[in-house]
């Protein structure tokens, strides 16, 4: 499928679903004309009405651009499929690469504290040397001199330990140091996402400015937990903010594969007014990024706007 990545948009997982989402829509809103387009054609039939032929083309015309839509929108789904394979896989090469460095870490950390033990214990026979130097040279005063100079050897070679000790209490604390910061990195890509308090303010301050207004908030249920506490986090911004939320009870599912925070909307000006406002809300709190993924939904009531929590990307 080399020769597709000359279509728009074909590299990035969000542009992907977008575009396959308005390609969808254009063919939904051209089948329903060409139903338009063909009652109207048979009712003119009926009365021998010229505009029959007319409307007979128009029928013809929408379907013709709902089938191209459809057509276009085929390779749009496959490529979808495939980046999000793909951002999957490099996720889990990601963290089989820390758990390895963290792995590697430790086991040099353990290496640098037995080579310390090691130094230690020589260390400490090198000391017993010149207690020995000592109590010989006061049993014989002819070996006075030579025993001095073992001492001086016995406690140069001491000090040069104490040195190799203390170079290896620094590559220790340095491969600790290390390992930390490798656990904390981990831990930061497991761990659960969460609104801060700063991020809380931001769409505080930006949804009390607008009339209070109704929305729903659902999470995916392939996604679990972690997607669940996360939606009821964002609910309650808005339910302190003093719009009426529906809150989430993690039974979504969605056609496509998605990830992170995007929005379902019913087709209407007042929900595209409404979920753009919200867009903003999502991306100032940092919950996020622009632009916002929205899928419209003709099945949905006018004036719905949903916020849907899914995965982390």
């Amino acid at each position: 499928m080399t020769y597709l990545s000359i279509l728009p948009d074909w590299n990035s997982v969000e542009s992907v679903r977008t575009f396959h989402a308005f390609l969808e829509g254009c063919a939904l809103i051209f089948f329903a004309a060409l139903v338009v387009f063909d009652v109207v054609s048979h009712i003119f039939g009926r009365r021998k009405d010229p505009r029959e032929r007319a409307f007979e083309v128009l029928a013809l015309t929408c379907f013709a651009i709902a089938v191209l839509a459809e057509v276009a929108a085929f390779p749009y789904s496959g490529r979808n499929d495939s980046l999000s394979i793909e951002q999957d896989k490099r996720q889990r090469e990601k963290i089989a690469a820390l758990q390895l460095e963290t792995q590697k870490l430790t086991n040099s950390t353990e290496q640098l504290r037995t080579d310390e033990a090691t130094a230690r214990a020589e260390a400490e026979g090198f000391k017993a040397q010149v207690a020995d130097s000592d109590a010989r040279a006061k049993h014989a005063e002819a070996q006075v001199a030579s025993a001095k100079a073992a001492s001086k050897e016995a406690v140069a070679k001491s000090e040069s330990f104490r040195l190799d000790i203390a170079k290896a209490n620094e590559s220790s604390a340095k491969a600790d140091a290390r390992a930390a910061e490798a656990a904390l990195e981990l831990a930061k890509f497991r761990a659960d996402r969460d609104i801060t308090g700063t991020q809380r303010e931001k769409m505080l301050q930006l949804l009390k400015t607008k009339p209070k207004s109704k929305i729903a908030v659902q999470s995916l249920l392939s996604d679990g937990r972690e997607a669940l506490q996360y939606a009821q986090k964002i609910a309650k911004v808005f339910e302190d903010a003093g719009w009426d939320v529906t809150e989430p009870d993690a039974r979504g599912a969605f056609m496509q594969p998605v990830r992170g925070v995007f929005l379902v909307i019913s087709k209407d000006k007042e929900a595209d007014q409404l979920s753009e406002f919200v867009a903003i809300a999502l991306i100032t709190g940092e919950i996020a990024s622009a632009p916002v993924m929205t899928s419209p939904d003709s099945k949905k009531t006018p004036g719905t706007v949903e916020i849907w929590v899914a995965g982390k990307q």
